[in-house]
Order: C-alpha cells, then sequence, then structure tokens
C-alpha cells in the first residue's frame, strides 16, 4: 500500500520551463487505497484509507522592471532562472498557481498536512494552501439540491404525463372532432399537461413558418453570434492547472487569426443590437393599433415571465452539478460557483447581479440577461416618445448612447484600465476591476442597445429600403471597415504593449457602438424571413457544461489550438444538445403557460397530416379549444411561434 500512495502523489513534470503548472497525480488510484484490519481483528472499519488533498503553491513576486512588450519580457532560458520563468508564465491567469495533488492516510486531517507542506517549503518563500481533501464517500445531498432534484423531477413527471396524454389523443381523436370538458378546472389541467408533451414541443421547435415581416437574417446572426461566444469561452474559460504548456497561451496573442476569439466579447453587443431592434421592430404595429399606447406593467410582466424559467432552471442545474462526478479539480471549479449560486440567487432573479463584483455572481455570463432587463424597462418609455414624436425620441435614443459611451471612456482613463479584456495584460488587477467595474455594467453596451433602436425605427418606417448602387458600395466598405476596426484595432497592443490611456479609453468607449453600427447595415440588407430557436438557452448552458468538462479531468491536456477547437466543438454540440433538451420540456411549455392564463381565443393548429391524411389527429381537439374563449386580453396558440421567435431573438 505504500508504494501506492507514493505512486498517487504528483511527481514534477516536464515542461516546467513552458508552463506546465500542475502536478496531479492520480486521484482515482489514491481514494482506492484501503489498509485492512488482521482478520482476527473484530473492528471492520480499515486502518486506513487513501485521502487526496490538493495543495496549491503560490510564487513570490519578483520585482518586474522590464518593458511591457512580449520581446524584452521573454529572455532566453540561460538568462533565467526556473522561478523566474514560472512567475512570467503564471501572470498570465490569476489562477496559475502551482497545484500538486498529494496522497495522504485519512487518519491525517487537513490541518495536518497543511502543517507539513508550510514546514517544507518554509525555506523556499513560497505560500501554500489546501483547496481541499477527498475520502472515498458518498457526496451527502443539501437540502438545496433536496430542493432541486424535486424541481427536475417534477418536470420529469409533467413531461411524462403531457407526452403520454399526447400520445393517446393522437391516436383516439380524429382532427376535427371537439369535445367539451366538464368544468373550466380539468380543462385547464389537461391543456396544461399538454404544453408540456415532448412531441408537440419538439414539432415546434422544428417548425419554419412564412411570415410577411421575417427577419431571417437575425437568425442567422443570433446562432452565429451564439456559437462565436462558445468558441471565445472555450479558450477564455479554462482551467490553468488542465493543461500543458501555458507558454503557448501567449504565443496566441502573436497570431493575428487569434484576433476575432481574443475579441470575441463583442459578440454580446450584437445580442444588446437586436434586442434593441426587436423592441421597436416588434412593438410598432401594436403602437399603431392602439393609438401610441402600450400596457407597460404588462410588457415588463412579459419579458420577465419569458426570461426567468430557462433562467431559474439553470440556476437549478448548478446545485447538482456537484453530484455529477468528482476529480482532482472538481471541487476547485464547481464548489465556487455553487457558493455564488447559494448566496446571490436571489440578484439573478431581480436582474440586478450585473451590479456586484464578477465573482460574486451566480453563472458569471448571466450578467448580460440583466443588461437586457435593465435596458427593457427604460428603453419601453424611450419607445413610447419615439413613436409619438419621432425626432425627440431619436435625440433622446442619442444621447443615452452618448452618455454611456462618454461615461465609459472617462472610467477607463481615469483609472487606466485595459480598452478590452485581453491575453497579455501586465496588471491582471486592473483586468479584474475593469470586468467589473466597467464590462459588465449597464452603461458600456448601451450604445450596442442604442444603435438597434436606431435600425428597428428605420425598419418599420422604411420597409422598401432601396439605395443607389454607389450607396450601397459605400454602406458595404463601411460596414466592414467597422467590423475589422473593431476586431483589428488594438493589434499592436495585443502582445503586451502598453496602450495609452487616451487609446485605451476611446477604443473602449467606442468600439461596441461601432461594432452595432456595422451588423446594422448587415441587418438592413437582409432582413426577412424565420429562424432557430436555441442561442438565449446555449447562452445560458454552456459555461455549465464547460465546468462539468474542466472539472471532470483527471490529467493535464497539451495546449494549443488543435485541442482547443477540437474542445470547442464537443462544447458547441453539447450545449446545443442540453439546451434542446430545456427547450422542449422548459422553456416552450412556460410560454405556453402565458397563453393559457391569458384571457384570450385559443386557436389550434391543426394542419398536421397524420397517417398520410387518412386519420388526422390533434391532441387539442379532445379538450374543445378549437375555439375556446379563455377570457380576458388576447394572446393566440397560432402566433407561439412569432412572437417566440422575437423573443428568442432579443433575449440573445
Amino acid at each position: 500500500m505504500l508504494y501506492s500512495v507514493v505512486d498517487s502523489i504528483g511527481k514534477p513534470p516536464s515542461g516546467v520551463l513552458e508552463g506546465t503548472l500542475s502536478m496531479l497525480g492520480a486521484y482515482d488510484q489514491c481514494l482506492k487505497i484501503s489498509v485492512p484490519r488482521k482478520s482476527s481483528s473484530k473492528e471492520k472499519k480499515p486502518i486506513f484509507e487513501g485521502k487526496y488533498c490538493l495543495a496549491e503553491y503560490q510564487l513570490p513576486l519578483m520585482p518586474n522592471n522590464q518593458s511591457n512588450t512580449r520581446t524584452s519580457s521573454r529572455k532566453s532560458d540561460n538568462q533565467q532562472s526556473v522561478v523566474e520563468n514560472l512567475v512570467q508564465q503564471a501572470s498570465i491567469s490569476p489562477q496559475s498557481a502551482l497545484r500538486h495533488g498529494l496522497c495522504v492516510p485519512s487518519t491525517c486531517s487537513n490541518e495536518d498536512v497543511d502543517k507539513i507542506i508550510r514546514y517544507a517549503l518554509k525555506s523556499t518563500g513560497m505560500i501554500s494552501s489546501i483547496r481541499h481533501c477527498n475520502v472515498r464517500t458518498p457526496n451527502p445531498i443539501l437540502t438545496e439540491q433536496i430542493i432541486a432534484l424535486a424541481i427536475v423531477g417534477i418536470i420529469g413527471v409533467l413531461v411524462l404525463m403531457g407526452t403520454c396524454l399526447d400520445g393517446v389523443t393522437r391516436s383516439t381523436i380524429p382532427i376535427g372532432s371537439k369535445i367539451q370538458i366538464q368544468g373550466s378546472v380539468s380543462g385547464t389541467g389537461l391543456r396544461f399537461l399538454l404544453m408540456f408533451s415532448l412531441y408537440t414541443n419538439t414539432k415546434k421547435f422544428l417548425h419554419i413558418g412564412n411570415t410577411s415581416d421575417g427577419l431571417s437574417a437575425l437568425h442567422g446572426i443570433r446562432f452565429l453570434t451564439a456559437a462565436w461566444v462558445i468558441l471565445g469561452h472555450t479558450y477564455f474559460l479554462f482551467r490553468i492547472p488542465n493543461y500543458r504548456r501555458l507558454h503557448g497561451f501567449l504565443d496566441f496573442a502573436q497570431n493575428s487569426l487569434f484576433a476575432p476569439v481574443e475579441n470575441f466579447t463583442v459578440s454580446v453587443d450584437t445580442f444588446f443590437f437586436l434586442s434593441g431592434l426587436l423592441l421597436v421592430y416588434s412593438n410598432w404595429k401594436r403602437l399603431q393599433s392602439q393609438n401610441g399606447c402600450l400596457n407597460i406593467l404588462k410588457m415588463y410582466l412579459h419579458r420577465y415571465w419569458r426570461l426567468t424559467p430557462a433562467y431559474g432552471f439553470c440556476m437549478v442545474l448548478v446545485f447538482l452539478l456537484p453530484l455529477l462526478g468528482s476529480g482532482p479539480l472538481w471541487h476547485v471549479v464547481i464548489n465556487q460557483m455553487v457558493d455564488n449560486c447559494r448566496h446571490s440567487w436571489w440578484k439573478n432573479l431581480l436582474y440586478i447581479n450585473n451590479f456586484w463584483n464578477m465573482d460574486d455572481i451566480c453563472i458569471r455570463q448571466s450578467w448580460y440577461q440583466s443588461a437586457a432587463i435593465q435596458y427593457h424597462v427604460v428603453f419601453v418609455v424611450i419607445l413610447l416618445m419615439l413613436f409619438r414624436w419621432h425626432l425627440v425620441g431619436l435625440l433622446l435614443n442619442g444621447c443615452v448612447a452618448l452618455v454611456g459611451i462618454a461615461y465609459t471612456g472617462i472610467l477607463v482613463y481615469k483609472n487606466a484600465y485595459p480598452p478590452t479584456i485581453m491575453i497579455a495584460v501586465r496588471d491582471l488587477s486592473s483586468l479584474y476591476e475593469f470586468g467589473t467595474e466597467v464590462y459588465i455594467k449597464p452603461f458600456h453596451h448601451v450604445g450596442a442597445y442604442c444603435v438597434g433602436v436606431a435600425f428597428g425605427f428605420l425598419l418599420v418606417k422604411h420597409k422598401n429600403l432601396k439605395f443607389h448602387p454607389l450607396i450601397l458600395v459605400l454602406g458595404w466598405l463601411s460596414a466592414t471597415a467597422c467590423i475589422l476596426a473593431v476586431i483589428y484595432g488594438l493589434n499592436p497592443y495585443r502582445s503586451g504593449t502598453v496602450a495609452t490611456p487616451i487609446i485605451a479609453a476611446l477604443y473602449s468607449a467606442a468600439h461596441r457602438t461601432v461594432w452595432a453600427c456595422g451588423v446594422g447595415w448587415i441587418v438592413t440588407m437582409c432582413a426577412t424571413g424565420q429562424g432557430g430557436k436555441l442561442s438565449f438557452l446555449a447562452y445560458l448552458l454552456h459555461p455549465l457544461v464547460m465546468t462539468v468538462h474542466n472539472a471532470h479531468m483527471r490529467e493535464r491536456v497539451y495546449l494549443d489550438h488543435y485541442e482547443m477547437i477540437y474542445t470547442y466543438l464537443g462544447h458547441l454540440l453539447v450545449t446545443f444538445g442540453v439546451a434542446f433538451i430545456c427547450f422542449v420540456t422548459v422553456e416552450t411549455p412556460f410560454i405556453l403557460m402565458e397563453n393559457l392564463f391569458c384571457k384570450k381565443e385559443f386557436k389550434a393548429d391543426i394542419s398536421e397530416q397524420h397517417n398520410g391524411g387518412n386519420n388526422n389527429k390533434h391532441p387539442l381537439s379532445v379538450i374543445g379549444i378549437k375555439h375556446r374563449e379563455l377570457g380576458g386580453t388576447a394572446c393566440k396558440l397560432e402566433a407561439f411561434n412569432n412572437s417566440n421567435s422575437k423573443d428568442h431573438l432579443a433575449n440573445g
């Protein structure tokens, strides 16, 4: 057993000078160690079992008097000590401490292991800590996990019952027949169950309708943007200890082809642009039919209901993550996210979590949903002014954009923040502060939303725009210039050279608005049609998929573009697969639920051809809602696909 213990301890790896900063050891082998007592002993419990502890060593930071350039900061190996080289490699991320897997007897306490390590490293100046220790015992089920399992179980039962009811009614009731259910409660209950039918919801997902006000280009842009977000997070949300050769991460900055990946954060501004455009585009006809009046409270409640069920379900899944696996890094990766959700879930449900630090947010990327709701609250009022007084509304919209741009520029200039999130940043604390104080705050992205509002107004007022060929050429050249300027504008500074405060401020303040202008021209040129529905859920779920992948890894992976792209394709496939499941089991039923409890005529779509058209059936006919009044404000079931598509476009 002694050999198993020693063999399970992490050993110094090769490639340390290239930035291999972890020696994780053999996690599973350590936990399988068990030293039994003699057969004559009455005590059945083993003398000891294997206990895996992950230690973290922080290297002593040395003074850095070198200029902040790629060439000067990389001296040859014979000019550097090993410690200096490690410090420089570690500077690319605050997560880059040395991680060391230890295997000790279970009779040793965490404090014992910590004291031994501190004593061993006393002369080196390193700061050590124990991140966690594990023995082979089942994970305890906590109260919040019981609640989460209950929620998932209830949804599972509803899906099963709804699908079975759907199947029974399709096989027994011909289309066109209508059986009235006695009593409104039972009728509502059956309609409620049918909303969870996998068959019907999958059919809705696969349905592609033709509408006169289309905007198919937005669907394509939305999917490509979601894929871009996942690509960027594949590179930037990976766990440093999981990879060999971190030196290669700094090399990425030298490649101009990597610039679109490094600058992927502008992708969220495409979503903000779409939200602003659709706020105007999807409500303009309603304003015209209601003499410029809107039920603002109802709009807010509608928006909240459309976003929150799927959003809340993602937080439920976070609480279940600790039960899904194990590994040397499992608790390090998972625990912070779970703790954040345990303490901050209410901030998410109130959509105010982007006013706290990034590290305190439950599901870090959820700051986007909060900003989108905050914009919606403010810009509904601007929409009303835009409808009644076009010039006043446009001026107010422009002023909001200018205030956001000016405030961002002043804040970045005053605090010497980097222009955006970049790999090669000398002061990591300033990058973190930029993320917390600028990036996740609503004023930083409001320019893109305002551009969307302006283009939405342009489309509703001039639906048949025709430009002179010269204008078209100039427009496409300008849009291309805007996009390329945003993506490659920081190329001289991507290798580590510090941008001057004025350049950092100007770029940070304006580049997201400029990006939205480029996207706006593309949308204006090809806005027609109907399309996909999963990007909102993919945005919410992909960090969970990546977190589970990172936490489950047992060994380091060689860091290069091939490995990252291969991982990205896996993330993309799994994310959209999970998003589809959530779409048909959670999001669609809750969208239909809003229609159920709205007071309006429900009109069933009974155009489906079943069994060659001879024995056509439809589940809704059995509960008598072909033309059934539920009372109150109108909300047609047949409009689900169009309204759902627009909501998803706006949600991003």
